[in-house]
């Protein structure tokens, strides 16, 4: 086998170097390179562990019997005419490539992240995908139909377009969104019921945060005292969901309420498998929770300390709730500002899609009415109808917690933040139902 000397191989024919039955290419960072002769090329039985495929076109290529382990594929990758049967993706990064006429069959990918990842004629037959997270991703009809079967388990997807010929797959994966009519699945194994209940109910719309507050704290009791078979699947498969679930839709109040939650249930385990697990779950939520307050505090300090003795507020919000729904999470509001709840007083609320309007008649500061309500709402857009320079600020502030680095957010996560006003908020309250009290949201301040 000619020995390849490069470490990076740039714009050039990928196979310049010798192609022989096993090869190891691993190692090698291919960049812009591309493969697009008529006749096909072999790389059956070939290694490219650890392996960087950037800007890389590959047509009519075999790679049956590969291992791909730990390797990264992006920017703009394309597969064409491909040949993958019974290869290994195991540990990989996938974003921004395309697969077009490639066969995946009897092949296994194990905890694969995929990001904007198109599927266009392929086949999955046979193929075992385990623990994997398909991110923007979009699969045609054919690639579909050839997705759906046993073999498919604990993989999780978000705003990915999968279509399902069968509600059955949602039983040991979650993420998938469909229509409000559901397709009828011609068997269903019970044993993963609670799965299968999270999972159909996020697919048809109906899972709100706190619903899938108390479902998810039902299956790590459950889990807690049951250790089934494929336990250590099961258990990461939970971990992806809350994880990846709350990091993008949860507010840091709902976010501390099952942080609680679930430190409480970890005192009443001994199975260290689950421990494991619920450590890292609880570890991540912890960051997030700070990351996102070191978020919104950084920049509330960028704010002029301006004072007003009254604030009205007229909200909107896409979902609809009740007179008392909103009075609960005015009242926990008035906790997190530190003032007494008949100073908040509603004037108006109308259901359909909720609007409110009240008024908060004591002295605060905007930064700290603004912070509260970025820590109950976490997709809130804000209006301030005041001074223009005051405007102006607030406009800068929303840009600000965009363009937020994360590296510096993550480094001051690591810092001890003090959660004691959240703590009370959950503790002082007769009942959670401010909890209910999600998705997209405007205000208008005055």
């Amino acid at each position: 086998m000619d020995k390849i000397v490069n470490e990076k191989i740039n714009n050039c024919f990928l196979l310049e170097v010798s192609i022989k039955k096993n090869n190891d290419y691993s190692g090698i960072d291919f960049v812009d390179c591309s493969l697009l002769n008529d006749k096909e090329k072999d790389f059956d039985n070939s290694f490219f562990k650890g392996c960087t495929f950037e800007n890389v076109q590959i047509h009519n290529a075999n790679f049956r019997h590969v291992e791909f382990d730990e390797s990264s594929f992006s920017k703009n990758t394309y597969f064409r005419n491909c040949d993958f049967k019974s290869s290994d993706f195991i540990y990989n990064d996938i974003e921004n490539i395309i697969f077009e006429n490639c066969s995946f069959q009897n092949g296994e990918w194990r905890e694969v992240s995929l990001k904007k990842v198109k599927f266009i004629n392929c086949n999955f037959d046979s193929t075992t995908i385990n623990l994997c997270k398909f991110e923007q991703c979009n699969f045609d009809e054919n690639s579909s139909d050839s997705f759906e079967g046993n073999s498919k388990t604990f993989n999780i997807f978000f705003q990915t377009e999968l279509h399902l010929s069968d509600i059955k797959l949602l039983e040991t994966n979650f993420g998938l969104k469909g229509q409000n009519k559901l397709i009828k699945s011609k068997e269903r194994d019970t044993t993963n019921s609670l799965f299968f209940e999270i999972s159909l109910l996020y697919y048809s719309n109906q899972l709100t945060n706190s619903i899938f507050i108390n479902k998810i704290l039902e299956i790590l009791t459950y889990f807690s005292t049951v250790e089934s078979r494929n336990f250590q699947a099961k258990i990461k498969f939970v971990s992806n969901i809350i994880i990846n679930l709350t990091q993008n839709y949860f507010s840091i109040i709902q976010m501390q309420y099952l942080y609680q939650q679930i430190l409480l249930g970890m005192q009443t385990t001994t199975n260290q498998l689950f421990l494991l697990e619920i450590l890292k779950i609880v570890t991540s939520l912890g960051t997030e929770i700070n990351t996102k307050i070191n978020i919104i505090d950084n920049y509330i300090k960028s704010i002029k300390p301006i004072e007003q003795d009254q604030y009205n507020l007229e909200f909107k919000f896409d979902n609809t709730y009740t007179k008392d729904e909103m009075r609960n999470f005015l009242n926990a509001l008035s906790i997190m500002l530190e003032i007494q709840k008949h100073y908040i007083q509603i004037i108006d609320c109308k259901e359909g899609s909720t609007w409110l309007s009240i008024v908060i008649t004591t002295s605060l500061t905007l930064g700290v009415l603004l912070k509260s309500l970025n820590y109950f709402l976490p997709e809130l857009t804000t209006t301030v109808k005041h001074t223009h320079a005051l405007y102006k600020e607030v406009k800068e502030f929303g840009k600000t917690i965009e363009v937020y680095q994360e590296k510096e957010a993550i480094m001051k996560s690591l810092q001890k933040i003090n959660t004691n006003n959240l703590d009370k908020i959950l503790h002082d309250t007769k009942n959670n139902n401010f909890l209910i009290v999600e998705g997209k949201a405007t205000v208008l301040i005055a």
